[in-house]
């Protein structure tokens, strides 16, 4: 996982669906570096693409919760701020 994968699951830990906009709104990141880091996180299992009918919308799933509540996931998820 890198930095930005943990960004964007640090974000999506909380819960609910966010666009990938919002996302890069919150992370401080391009649109285009969420959505490659979406589908990483989607082939890994812990966060879903597309869901509902929102397009462009995602949410953290059930096994990415898990790892975000471990001692492990905990300190990956406390991901460093995005440059400015």
């Amino acid at each position: 996982m890198n930095t930005t994968d943990a960004r964007v699951l640090a974000i999506l830990a909380p819960g609910g669906q966010l666009t990938l906009d919002q996302i890069a709104k919150d992370a401080g990141i391009s649109v285009r570096r969420v959505k490659r880091s979406v589908q990483s996180l989607t082939r890994t299992g812990m966060v879903w693409d597309n869901v509902g009918m929102h397009r462009d919308a995602c949410s953290i799933t059930p096994g990415g919760a898990c790892f975000a509540a471990t001692r492990r996931g905990r300190a990956v998820l406390d991901a460093p701020p995005a440059a400015s």
